[in-house]
């Protein structure tokens, strides 16, 4: 199974190299990532070249883990595109984070789960029953 991690690496995400290495570090077994928003941030690419290596993940991804503790537009558009593709989405943010209603609307509160700590967060990834879904694209 490919899991494509999306969201931020600034605003309220102050330790987000931690956060990220902990989403890889606890999915590692259970699939294959095929990014996180640290290879993102270090692509030099034009932005037609951006979206299109977005588009390529998230169509190639059978699952979705989307951080949204820091707003971002682009993780936004990621979700909608998953979502109309029949991805599998699941949202994590830090506790007191304001995850968009739309997000929350789109996914289900039931794939909405909020943690503490690095550690918790991974006790929480490695306990998630991961789905996937069958692809409308």
């Amino acid at each position: 199974m490919k899991c494509y991690i999306l969201g931020s690496t600034g605003g309220e995400l102050i330790n987000s190299e931690e956060i990220y290495n902990t989403y890889k570090d606890a999915l590692k077994d259970r699939v294959t990532v095929l990014g996180t928003p640290l290879e993102t941030a270090k692509f030099n690419g034009t932005a037609v070249e951006r979206f299109a290596r977005a588009e390529k993940a998230v169509r190639e991804s059978d699952v979705i883990i989307a951080e949204m503790s820091a707003a971002s537009t682009g993780a936004g558009i990621e979700i909608g595109m998953a979502y109309l593709l029949g991805k599998q989405i699941y949202c994590f943010a830090k506790c007191g984070s304001n995850v968009s209603g739309l997000v929350v609307g789109m996914i289900g509160e039931e794939n909405v789960y909020y943690y503490k700590t690095p550690k918790e967060l991974e006790l929480k990834l490695k306990f998630l029953n991961l789905k996937q879904k069958i692809s409308n694209g």
